[in-house]
């Protein structure tokens, strides 16, 4: 060999993709988009329902009632989780026949997975709407989490390139555990025992929410 000429590696690196390996790009955003969506639905309809009774002095009515705040909470939450369901079966099932995203994990592992992020986010709007007094308040105060969620939960840019700072406030988000988890049951096929953190996460805001949701709603006029 010649003096100067490139020495042949001893080694020959070859990349390979053990997930979504031919780079399709809606396997890794439908699940993106079924957070979103759910966040969209859960927050903001829910975010509008009490303070619409307020303005409309519908509250009244609540008062004059034998029911519970918490009773009330979940007469709220539940068309809306219904709704939500829906709307997240029908995203699935496009995603399923149109992109061909597959569904390597459990579907029921799945199904769990977003009642409880649908959960935590329904009583999120039950306490924006219960501490707003008017709908514009709602909506701002719903886009305060809703921006958040898209920017910082890893959907359209990675976690690990964000600012330290940044990458510290997305611990926050739980649309960020439910994108992990999602991803890690559709794409990767990986049970309960590989995700109990982000489930961990969920449940833990989901039950910290709930049980602010019923402290914030008070069965008097605000």
């Amino acid at each position: 060999m010649l003096a100067g000429e490139a020495q042949p590696l001893p080694l020959e690196l070859a990349p390979e993709l053990l997930y979504n390996p031919e780079g399709n790009t809606a396997a890794f955003m439908v699940p993106g988009l079924v957070g979103i969506v759910l966040t969209q639905i859960a927050v903001i309809l829910t975010g509008l329902a009490i303070v619409r009774e307020k303005e409309t002095h519908m509250l009244e009515a609540l008062i004059a009632t034998p029911v519970r705040p918490g009773e009330l909470v979940v007469g709220k939450v539940l068309p809306y989780l219904a709704i939500a369901f829906v709307d997240a079966l029908l995203v699935l099932g496009v995603g399923r026949a149109v992109f061909a995203v597959p569904m390597r994990g459990s579907p029921e592992l799945l199904l769990g997975l977003v009642f409880l992020f649908v959960l935590g986010s329904l009583a999120v709007g039950i306490v924006v709407s219960a501490r707003a007094r008017t709908q514009i308040q709602a909506i701002f105060a719903t886009l305060v989490d809703y921006l958040p969620s898209i920017f910082l939960s890893g959907l359209f840019f990675p976690i690990e390139g964000m600012p330290r700072a940044l990458q510290a406030v997305t611990y926050l988000i739980p649309l960020r555990y439910f994108l992990e988890a999602a991803r890690g049951v559709m794409l990767r096929g990986v049970g309960l025992d590989a995700l109990l953190v982000p489930f961990a996460a969920l449940a833990l805001f989901t039950v910290l929410m709930l049980v602010f949701a019923t402290l914030s709603f008070r069965k008097r006029l605000l």
